[in-house]
């Protein structure tokens, strides 16, 4: 098994694109992100991960804008609200403030 191309949706800083990058040394990974925080370290990295190419907006049905939940701990930011039970059992993720992120 071996594809050419590997999509990365909900890239953060790039995590599963470097492990990608050393299973599979030639696909080409497209990397998507919406935090314009984490997707500015992603392109920090993207020599590296080369053939890369990032794309700074989330997937979705509709262009526009969403207010996603950024969380402290960016790999937990969700267009959803953070449910409390989440909250309690891993408090490094109590902590959130909305940002206006695209989708395309």
């Amino acid at each position: 098994y071996a594809p050419d191309v590997v999509l990365d949706i909900g890239a953060n800083t790039g995590q599963f694109a470097a492990l990608v990058r050393e299973l599979l040394p030639r696909a080409r990974i497209v990397s998507f992100e919406p935090l314009a925080e984490c997707y500015a370290e992603l392109c920090r990295q993207g020599a590296r991960l080369a053939p890369w190419r990032g794309m700074p907006y989330a997937l979705g049905e509709t262009d526009g804008t969403m207010a996603i939940q950024r969380n402290e701990f960016t790999p937990s930011s969700s267009l959803l609200p953070m449910d409390r039970l989440h909250r309690e059992e891993l408090p490094h993720t109590a902590r959130t403030v909305v940002e206006t992120i695209q989708v395309r």
